[in-house]
């Protein structure tokens, strides 16, 4: 059997990302802990309700802006100096974060601007240059956007760990300025490995035609790109649960609430969002051993099957969650209503669901837009996160006081969602398979 090897671009791509993804997650991970802890213990005094609003407030601008930055670098930067950008911002806003003290708040919202401007130039580039390494249907191409997405997995691992060891003993502020070596490193792999990479761009020259947007859409591909716009509904309501997971509501649970020690440690709260990056880097090779043992017997799994089946289980863990906040209201006097282990529990299960969708939308993407519209699609695949990154945080403030009513709710939501997608998904798959057989074709009639 021939062995496949991936271009090298690739681990170019997969290596900026992991030290771009120490920076953001040293703040997305300790940006709720930070503001909420009390000045005398190194942070900003705030109400909690504040510092969860803020985090999805930095959640929504992150994952937002890249809309903007995405149709900046289509249309007039072009991917690789848009990449560069994002990263120069990002680091000035961390080196920012340092004079962030309770006495000047606007730094800190100005550090905050910086860097989420940065993600929003940088990180809708990625996924698009990626998929400029893999020609029409190549088969490595699943496999690739797996890999990156490790990429991002393991820079989010180390970032959980990296920077509670570091706040534990420098504190936040030191912490938080500090992940702009991680953003400094992911550019010098950017810029060294860019010879690995396809960084011209149409936009730089009114010239350069690619091929594929000489094509014109027919009645079938425009069906499908319908279909792949209605996923994006049944993304955003996954993405309120990952967004309860890791954008500050479950930090502010385990920080507060939970036991946390283990053999007499006192297990750091970002550790736990390590454990969500580690569970990814556990059962993305597994997950994606079965599908492609499925591939091999022509039974594959369609990536909206995928995507179907990743809302399913997130709401299984929301509604394990919503168990968990039940029985915590029998815990009387001062003892901690939770304890650690059922977290992990939720943890791993939001990120099984990652996998299935995350990278999956990421692929699917690459696969039905027209190759002009998909920095911008990337985007507001991205601005999902963002937008229900703003609503998990005020779900999270709003528990804090209901907690086992907030959260069935919401897991109600998302099994009613994952019963509507499962009784129409048959019909989105065999639209997007036929879209890609047509295109396939159209694309080799336009090479001949």
């Amino acid at each position: 059997m021939k062995k496949i090897h991936q271009p090298k671009g690739l681990f170019v791509i997969a290596g900026t990302e992991i030290f771009e993804r120490i920076s953001f997650y040293s703040i997305s991970f300790n940006l709720v802990l930070y503001t909420s802890a009390a000045k005398d213990k190194g942070g900003l005094g705030w109400l909690p309700e504040h510092a969860l609003y803020l985090a999805g407030l930095y959640t929504f601008a992150a994952f937002t802006l890249p809309l903007i930055g995405g149709f900046l670098a289509d249309k007039f930067i072009g991917s690789y100096r848009s990449v560069v950008l994002g990263a120069l911002m990002i680091m000035m806003g961390h080196l920012l974060l340092y004079f962030a003290t309770p006495h000047h708040r606007s730094i800190l919202y100005f550090a905050l601007l910086l860097t989420s401007s940065g993600t929003g130039f940088l990180k809708p580039c990625m996924p698009t240059l990626l998929g400029r390494l893999y020609p029409p249907n190549d088969i490595r191409q699943d496999g690739g956007f797996k890999i990156y997405y490790m990429g991002i997995n393991v820079g989010g691992m180390i970032a959980g760990i990296l920077s509670g060891s570091l706040a534990a003993v420098y504190g936040y502020q030191l912490t938080l300025s500090m992940a702009a070596i991680g953003m400094l490193t992911g550019l010098i792999v950017f810029v060294l490995g860019s010879r690995y990479l396809n960084i011209s761009d149409a936009p730089m020259n009114s010239k350069v035609i690619l091929p594929e947007n000489t094509i014109p859409l027919t009645e079938l591909h425009k069906r499908s790109l319908k279909y792949l716009g209605l996923s994006f509904i049944f993304l955003a309501l996954w993405c309120v649960a990952y967004n309860i997971a890791l954008s500050g509501t479950l930090s502010y649970y385990i920080e507060k609430f939970t036991s946390r020690t283990a053999f007499g440690f006192e297990i750091p709260t970002t550790y736990f969002m390590s454990w969500e990056s580690l569970s990814i880097i556990i059962s993305a090779p597994i997950i994606s051993y079965i599908l492609i043992q499925f591939a091999a017997k022509r039974k594959k799994v369609h990536f909206f099957s995928q995507m179907n089946f990743a809302l399913f289980i997130v709401s299984i863990g929301m509604f394990y969650l919503t168990y968990l906040s039940y029985k915590a209201q029998n815990v009387i006097g001062n003892e901690l209503p939770f304890h650690y282990p059922p977290f992990l529990i939720f943890i791993f299960l939001v990120a099984v669901s990652e996998v299935m969708m995350s990278p999956v939308m990421m692929s699917a993407i690459s696969i039905l837009s027209p190759s002009r519209y998909r920095g911008l699609l990337q985007g507001v695949y991205l601005a999902a996160l963002g937008l229900t990154g703003l609503l998990a945080g005020k779900i999270g403030a709003i528990s804090l006081k209901h907690p086992f009513e907030t959260f069935l709710i919401v897991s109600v939501i998302l099994g009613v969602g994952s019963l509507i997608f499962f009784a129409i998904q048959k019909n989105m798959v065999h639209v997007a398979e036929a879209a890609e057989n047509e295109m396939e074709k159209q694309r080799n009639t336009s090479i001949a």
